[in-house]
């Protein structure tokens, strides 16, 4: 079935975003990696959530 907000195009082009960046951060120095991380994991997954 699905939820409404799963059609609209800002909230898939948001999932593709966190998933664009879950793969940069895997490139990032070890020595910035958890406050860098957690700053942008936390700012694209609230997109996501609010859109939803």
């Amino acid at each position: 079935m699905g939820f409404k907000f799963e059609k609209q195009k800002d909230w898939q082009l948001a999932l593709e975003l966190d998933g664009e960046i879950a793969e940069l951060i895997k490139s990032f120095l070890k020595e910035r990696l958890f406050i860098l991380v957690s700053q942008i994991k936390l700012a694209v997954d609230s997109v996501v959530l609010n859109i939803a």
